[in-house]
């Protein structure tokens, strides 16, 4: 069975791209594929989460009913060290490994983040914002997305599909055709 790891880094889709794996989920499943869309049990850097085993059994039955693609989605996993990527790989067992993520340029994503920021908390002007995170130590930086694919190959993994928001064919709905086809879903139906 071949395994695909969608990254979801940050303002890049990732939660319209979860809500189409969930809404087709049943129709991705009489093509073969099995989805595990952003289940705690697969957070690696959070030991009081993660969970191989119960991450090997969702593996091991897919496997049994067929399936020839599990598509694991979660967040998280762009903040992956290569230790907790390991990690991870080794509770789903054997399989191709695919790892997929997105990227935006930080002229869109750092305004875009703002916004979200000012929603989620008290708002805060954009120049502050940007002050707060050039003070973060580069080490513990969120954002430094450079290291997604470096720590993704420190894990073993080859078959990188590393996308771009404003490339990649994005149209009207962001990432979500280009995220599709790079995860090896079906066209038909999204």
């Amino acid at each position: 069975m071949k395994i695909t790891l969608h990254a979801g880094t940050h303002k890049t889709g990732t939660t319209s791209f979860q809500a189409a794996l969930r809404r087709n989920a049943g129709r991705l499943r009489e093509a073969g594929i099995a989805v595990l869309v952003t289940p705690p049990q697969a957070h690696a850097g959070h030991p009081g989460k993660f969970d191989p085993a119960w991450l090997r059994g969702r593996a091991d039955a897919a496997r049994k009913d067929g399936m020839e693609r599990l598509v694991l989605s979660h967040e998280v996993i762009s903040t992956f060290s290569a230790e907790e990527l390991s990690r991870l790989l080794d509770a789903l067992g054997p399989g191709e490994i695919r790892y997929v993520a997105a990227f935006r340029h930080w002229v869109s994503f750092l305004p875009s983040r703002w916004k979200q920021s000012c929603r989620r908390r008290d708002g805060q002007s954009f120049q502050r914002f940007l002050a707060r995170l050039d003070a973060i130590a580069p080490e513990h930086h969120p954002f430094d997305f450079a290291t997604v694919p470096a720590r993704a190959r420190a894990a073993g993994i080859a078959d990188l599909h590393l996308l771009s928001w404003e490339g990649d064919g994005a149209g009207p709905d962001g990432l979500l055709g280009p995220l599709w086809r790079a995860c090896g879903l079906p066209e038909t139906g999204m």
